[in-house]
């Protein structure tokens, strides 16, 4: 529940030109900021189906949970905000961009505002009620899951060089192979 409400409270804050302001984006640019964040946050939704077990029902990652749910609570919206289409091997999402101040901002908003009251009176039976209707992954989302993991991209390996003092005093740079032995001997 936890995740959920930071990240919904970063996409209910992004309607907010004032903040956007601070950090440089006016005009078509904040709106393109958050256009793209809240594109974001639904393609994140999407994606997160790769960590749901159908078998057991359970979710293996708590912030993707959180982006389930999320996705779940805009696409209960309603009014045209937020469709995801099987497009032969794909899945296109579109999302009505006019309708992030209005029809998103609000499910956020009562989202964030249920959790917010389950989390002050300690409504234990109540967040399960909540988090078990909006994590729960129908017929449709299981079929979405499966182009999602046909999809699925290698995990993505980081290997950073450094520096490295010899006994004369001199420095030099040391950098290892693009691979998982190339991160291992990097630490």
């Amino acid at each position: 529940m936890e995740e959920c409400r930071a990240e919904s409270v970063g996409i209910y804050l992004s309607t907010n030109l004032d903040l956007l302001r601070i950090f440089g984006a006016e005009n078509q640019k904040a709106l393109d900021v958050m256009y793209i964040n809240w594109l974001c946050m639904v393609r994140a939704g999407v994606l997160s189906l790769e960590f749901y077990t159908p078998e057991n029902k359970k979710w293996r990652q708590a912030h993707m949970q959180a982006r389930f749910a999320i996705l779940t609570t805009l696409l209960e919206a309603g009014q045209g905000f937020i469709e995801l289409k099987p497009v032969g091997d794909d899945i296109w999402i579109e999302m009505d961009r006019s309708k992030i101040t209005t029809v998103g901002k609000e499910a956020i908003g009562r989202f964030l505002v249920e959790m917010m009251t389950l989390k002050a009176t300690a409504d234990h039976a109540g967040a399960q009620a909540l988090f078990g209707k909006v994590t729960g992954v129908g017929e449709d989302m299981l079929a979405l899951r499966k182009v999602v993991l046909a999809k699925k991209q290698p995990r993505r390996v980081f290997v950073q060089g450094k520096t490295v003092e010899e006994d004369d005093g001199s420095v030099h740079y040391k950098s290892y192979p693009c691979s998982a032995e190339g991160m291992v001997l990097s630490m």
